[in-house]
């Protein structure tokens, strides 16, 4: 088993073989104090000494040999495998860089940057033989003509570098003697678990590297190298990386330098900072640089994840969330609050889909008042919705129509003729689903019916959100309907069968009826008699029946058949008066064993004498053998004797025979011939013509060949009916709502501060209401279209959008998926159920659950941003101090995001449970919720805050604080020094080596956790 990866470590450099002998130490591109021999031209030498041994005799003879060797430098390289390389970052194409981020440039090998260097380091600093340049579009110019095996490009001078500059001294280069901070060996583990091991110390940095040996050995893919490029960039800026020779020799060598040229320069001259030699050999290549490998990326606006979370602020939502004013008074129609006291000046408060925590039930309940006023509202408003049913009916009185004459829709025809005309009145909504015509307008109904269909249609409250829905429809049915005929699927063809069903079973079912199902039972058996060996009769088939019975099977045959018919011609030459021939009697006769009589049979006694004349020798004992009676009486097998006769061997012989065959049919064995079973032939004969009945064997065979989605109720077994499919819409319906207007969703939203961090309450009641009213229109249109639906579908049960829902309880994908729906199906909502009860999120701890609101930026810019809640924990048993996080978890139910930049997060907690109570008992922590930068993508760069107030820690490093020389940070040693500049307890100085620079800007995954209690009144 493998260690986990808990932390990542980093070395400065890292090499193998014999570069690790090289004794000229890095310069940095000093050349002021040349080592004792001069300093190495174009390669890098080492000595290798080669140890002699020979013996003669006793004789041993011992010697060495000395010879200086040139490794491979920069100037024989010529081309780079890309496969080395494995991530750039960003990626190639990327449009949306953070601009405080650095972007680098990742190999498997971890030894590469520092293969071909040709110098050992000095105080853990190596520069790379390669290095990564971010240039801007005017900072160069891609070379046309083919001057190496690489491509090249021409640095250029910028408009802000002093006068006389060259493209080698650039301002958008590094500093030469700042690479080595900029290459460094990654490791995936722990170099030092205890950290205790100081880089200071001889001996621990052995540990550390004998620890580095062993991970790398059990597993090579643990380390790889990165080179970064630490420039500050502009945002909404488009940059170029190349990846380039840090060396001269290098240079040259990847531009086609003759070897001439390339040998005239020293190992360690960069290949940059100063002007390039621009004599005849050199001329052609000044300021130009062959390129191993280029990407491009943009930058994108300023801010990363830390700076906007950071931005937000928890804070408590205002009342007026969630709800506004709604005058009732005069909504048109005549139906309007009449004489008597008006409750609150005729103003109820509408609500939106989320409402302030703990506001849910302080709403007045339907019905919202008994007032004489409030009951004469309601009243009004049950008969104009009852007043299409009733003209249908014809049954109103006179004064029914008369409220409603005094508008643009009233009638002042005569009584008679009002039925006629047609009316818009409004809808009964939920009407299909809830099989319900007409609203019971009593007195007593109105004030004591708390069924939902009476509050979603009586209450305007609710009557207003169901109309939301219908708006919807009305906007989008073109779309809705190309969907739901997208669904279809093999609806149509299926339904075509049917009706060909449906032909074929009534067709069927008069032939049966005129020809057989009124026919004498006997002639229906006889009748039927093809059907006996696949239809049943009681336990078993009317086959086994009849064979079973003393009727021959020849006696239903269809020759019979035809020789008893009433006019055939047999038939008409009997005596009907004395043949036991007529029709069906002979067959009714053998089923009921009743059978005509007949002389009984006897059995010859054997008195005649029969002479036998001599034949031959052999047998003529047996010619005086006279028969004068039976050898032995007629009777049954088994009960044999022999009379006393003379006692010839011929007769001993066959009495002995006889007397084997009578021992067969010994009483004990001899079973008798059992009776012959009567058959009911009326029975017989009901159960063969049912089980032929076309109405269900037509049904039966018809609906045998179609394949039915599971859930589907399938009509009764006589009935043969189109199918009545209705479409899915597993789309989040907020959506639909915020596009008629935010208000709509959530009145006054607006009052919800840029950067905040809030809790609200899902309103189950709001979202019953929309999601009637928008099945109900849907309904509606689908038959309109002429769709195959009886209008009781639930088109839409998904409000929230619970795609990114986890599935904690190991449920299948089809439970999940219910799990997740807003409300249940519309038609199995009980008649005497509220609105507000309905919700399809069985087993939660609220139907209305507590709901995160993020406004900002934060979400925009990082989608994949980790939310969840997180219960929290005492710190020891001090309940009063701050609170700490604990280890539960819940994970979001469902979101929703409202541009430009609102979103909401829902979880399964009231408000109670989330704050918690620090003097309950037990006291309970409450929850925090946690809002997490995704772990993943290392990134290097810094905070974006532009203060030059000195950080307090490595983790306040920012653009504003970090020393930078032109665009490029500074690694001079403690050119930044910070209140702590410890990192895991250890002292991290700023431009000690690449490992230090490399833990001080890795940025590290943000979280922040803010508890409930910071965001509830």
């Amino acid at each position: 088993m493998s260690d986990p990866l808990s932390r990542y470590a980093f070395l400065p450099w890292a090499r193998r073989g014999i570069a690790a002998k090289i004794e000229e130490l890095e310069n940095l591109g000093n050349f002021a104090t040349p080592p004792a021999g001069g300093w190495t031209i174009e390669r890098a030498v080492v000595d290798v000494v080669a140890n002699i041994s020979a013996s003669k005799g006793a004789t041993n003879f011992a010697d060495s040999v000395t010879q200086q060797v040139s490794l491979v430098a920069p100037g024989d390289i010529t081309s780079l495998n890309t496969a080395v390389i494995v991530k750039t970052e960003p990626k190639n194409g990327i449009t949306n860089f953070l601009p405080n981020y650095f972007p680098y440039i990742e190999f498997y090998e971890e030894d590469l940057p520092w293969k071909y260097s040709p110098a050992k380091a000095n105080n853990h600093q190596l520069r790379p033989w390669i290095m990564l340049l971010a240039l801007k579009e005017d900072e160069f110019k891609n070379d046309t003509g083919i001057m190496g095996a690489l491509p090249s490009i021409q640095i250029l001078p910028l408009a802000t570098d002093p006068s006389g500059t060259t493209g080698a001294q650039s301002g958008a280069l590094p500093t030469v003697a700042e690479l080595w901070a900029w290459a460094h060996v990654h490791l995936n583990g722990d170099l030092d678990s205890t950290d205790l091991l100081s880089p200071d110390n001889a001996n621990d940095v052995n540990t550390a590297l004998d620890r580095f040996r062993q991970l790398v050995d059990s597993n090579p893919d643990r380390a790889y190298s990165r080179i970064i490029c630490p420039r500050k960039l502009e945002p909404f800026t488009t940059y170029y990386c190349f990846l380039v020779p840090t060396y001269e020799t290098g240079r040259l060598a990847g531009l086609g330098a003759e070897e001439s040229v390339i040998q005239t320069h020293k190992a360690q001259e960069p290949s940059f900072g100063i002007a390039h030699l621009n004599d005849e050999g050199h001329l052609p290549y000044v300021d130009h640089f062959p390129v191993y490998f280029q990407w491009q990326f943009m930058t994108g606006k300023e801010g990363d994840f830390e700076t906007l979370v950071r931005k937000l602020k928890p804070r408590e939502v205002d009342p007026k969330v969630g709800t506004r004013e709604m005058d009732i008074q005069q909504p048109g129609m005549n139906v309007n609050f009449g004489a008597g006291p008006v409750f609150n000046n005729g103003i109820l408060m509408l609500e939106g889909a989320v409402l302030p925590p703990g506001t849910y039930n302080t709403r007045l309940p339907y019905p919202w008042s008994v007032a004489a006023s409030s009951t004469a509202y309601r009243k009004k408003l049950a008969g104009l919705v009852n007043l299409g049913e009733d003209m249908m009916e014809a049954t109103f009185p006179p004064a029914l129509v008369q409220p409603y004459t005094t508008n643009p829709y009233g009638y002042t025809d005569p009584l008679p003729d009002i039925k006629d005309d047609p009316l818009i009145v409004p809808d009964l909504y939920g009407r299909w689903h809830a099989l319900t015509r007409k609203l019971d307008a009593s007195d007593t109904a109105l004030n004591n019916n708390n069924s939902w269909l009476y509050e979603l249609n009586l209450d305007p409250r609710s009557r207003a959100v169901a109309g939301v829905g219908v708006k919807y429809v009305k906007k989008r049915q073109e779309e809705i309907m190309d969907k739901a005929w997208g669904q279809l699927g093999e609806v149509i063809e299926a339904n075509r069968k049917l009706k060909w069903g449906q032909h074929a079973q009534q067709v069927s079912n008069a032939g049966y009826n005129k020809h057989l199902k009124n026919q004498p039972a006997e002639q229906k058996a006889a009748i039927g008699n093809k059907m006996f060996r696949k239809v049943k009769s009681g336990s078993v088939t009317a086959f086994k029946k009849m064979e079973d019975s003393a009727v021959p099977d020849a006696l239903y045959s269809y020759a019979y058949r035809k020789v008893e018919r009433p006019n055939g011609p047999v038939m008409k030459r009997l005596d009907p008066a004395k043949t036991i021939f007529k029709q069906n009697s002979l067959r009714i006769n053998l089923a009921n064993n009743v059978f005509p009589a007949v002389a009984p049979k006897t059995v010859s006694s054997l008195q005649s004498v029969l002479t036998v004349d001599k034949i031959s020798v052999d047998v003529e004992i047996v010619s005086n053998y006279k028969v004068a009676s039976a050898m032995f009486a007629p009777t049954n097998p088994g009960n044999i004797s022999f009379k006393e006769v003379a006692d010839f061997e011929s007769e001993s012989r066959f009495q002995t025979a006889v007397m084997k065959y009578n021992d067969y049919f010994e009483s004990t064995n001899w079973q008798g011939i059992p009776a012959v079973a009567s058959l009911d032939v009326n029975a017989l004969s009901t159960d063969v013509i049912a089980a032929i009945n076309p109405i269900f064997t037509i049904a039966a065979k018809v609906y045998g060949q179609l394949q039915f989605m599971p859930g589907y109720t399938m009509p009764p077994a006589d009935k043969i009916v189109p199918v009545m499919a209705y479409p899915v819409f597993n789309t989040p319906t907020y959506q639909s709502v915020v596009d008629l207007g935010v208000d709509y969703f959530c009145p006054n939203l607006g009052l919800i501060p840029k950067d905040t961090i809030t809790l609200v309450e899902s309103n189950q009641r709001f979202i019953e209401a929309f999601m009637v009213g928008l099945n109900h229109e849907t309904g509606r249109e689908l038959l309109w279209r002429e769709f195959p639906t009886d209008q009781r579908g639930s088109y839409f049960r998904q409000f929230w959008d619970s795609s990114d829902a986890v599935n904690t309880g190991g449920l299948s994908d089809v439970a999940q998926a219910e799990q997740n729906l807003d409300i249940k199906k519309i038609h199995e909502w009980p008649t005497n159920s509220t609105l507000g009860t309905h919700s399809a999120r069985v087993g939660m701890s609220t139907p209305n659950p507590l709901i995160l609101v993020i406004r900002g930026e934060l979400l925009n810019r990082f989608p994949d941003t980790v939310i969840y809640a997180q219960r929290a924990a005492f710190n020891g048993s001090d309940t009063q101090a701050q609170r700490l996080l604990g280890t539960d978890l819940k994970y979001p139910l469902f979101s929703a995001h409202i541009s430009p930049d609102l979103t909401f997060i829902g979880f399964d907690l009231t408000a109670a449970a989330a704050r918690g109570n620090r003097d309950g008992t037990p006291p309970d922590p409450g929850w925090f919720f946690v809002i997490q930068e995704r772990p993943g993508e290392i990134r290097f760069g810094l905070d974006t805050d532009t203060s030059a107030t000195a950080p307090r820690t490595w983790n306040d490093l920012s653009q504003g604080n970090a020393a930078f020389r032109l665009s490029y940070l500074n690694a001079t040693n403690n050119a930044v020094v910070p209140t702590d500049d410890t990192i895991n307890g250890k002292h991290i100085p700023w431009g000690f080596n690449s490992t230090n620079m490399a833990e001080i800007l890795y940025q590290n995954p943000v979280l922040l956790a803010v508890h409930a209690d910071d965001m509830l009144p």
